[in-house]
């Protein structure tokens, strides 16, 4: 998994598109987060047609946004659990990315990771 992926998971359930939006830190992990079609937040809108899945207004979901092992979410795509999907283009990523900073939703710990992986981007 790389930054920018996206994946749906977990099935059989309904599926949400999850998008890979760090680079891995030393322990492994990335920062990942989904979209919704419920307008919870609106730190960050994604418009239909501003990625492949998008077919109705839709936002960044950041209170779900979480870290997670790039090796639990290799081994979900081996298990069928995990779907990989279109990635992010750069734009829209790096929409993503400034969203996870100024949504008050935002989990502390994604945050930082998100932060860390703007830095190391410059």
């Amino acid at each position: 998994m790389r930054i920018g992926d996206t994946f749906l998971g977990p099935l059989p359930q309904q599926p949400h598109l999850w998008i890979v939006i760090t680079t891995p830190n030393d322990r492994g992990e990335v920062a990942i987060v989904n979209f919704t079609s419920t307008i919870c937040d609106k730190t960050c809108q994604v418009a239909p047609g501003e990625h492949p899945f998008v077919k109705k207004p839709t936002v960044v979901r950041y209170q779900d946004a979480r870290l997670a092992l790039v090796s639990d979410l290799r081994k979900g795509c081996e298990r069928g659990l995990l779907s990989l999907r279109t990635p992010v283009d750069s734009n829209l990523l790096r929409r993503i990315q400034q969203g996870a900073l100024q949504s008050p939703f935002t989990p502390g710990k994604v945050a930082r990771e998100v932060k860390r992986a703007l830095e190391l981007q410059v």
